[in-house]
């Protein structure tokens, strides 16, 4: 479940497929659903290292995680404030108080 939340799969259900020959397969249907994310924390952690400066690739070092991750996290953030780049969400979340950044 872990792995399928790195690539934006937050919420869905599957079933297993079994053949009488012993294959195997399993049937998903899968969506991202923006108003419950698994760690939330990660999207405050990401927008964060956007303030340093850090790119996805950098963010995803220091948060062992990967890159499509970080991007998967911050274009959340761009969605739920309403704005089109990292830059206009930082802005943003820096003026309702949602990330204060560490200057210094």
């Amino acid at each position: 479940m872990s792995e399928a939340r790195d690539f934006g799969i937050n919420s869905g259900v599957s079933f297993p497929l079994h053949t009488a020959q012993g294959d195997f397969a399993m049937l998903s249907f899968a969506s991202e659903s923006l108003q419950a994310l698994p760690e939330p924390r990660l999207q405050k952690e990401c927008m964060l290292w956007v303030t340093e400066g850090k790119t996805a690739w950098e963010t995803s070092q220091i948060l062992s995680i990967s890159e499509r991750t970080v991007t998967f996290h911050l274009q959340n953030v761009q969605h739920k404030l309403g704005v089109n780049n990292r830059q206009q969400a930082v802005a943003r979340a820096v003026a309702l108080g949602i990330i204060e950044p560490q200057f210094g």
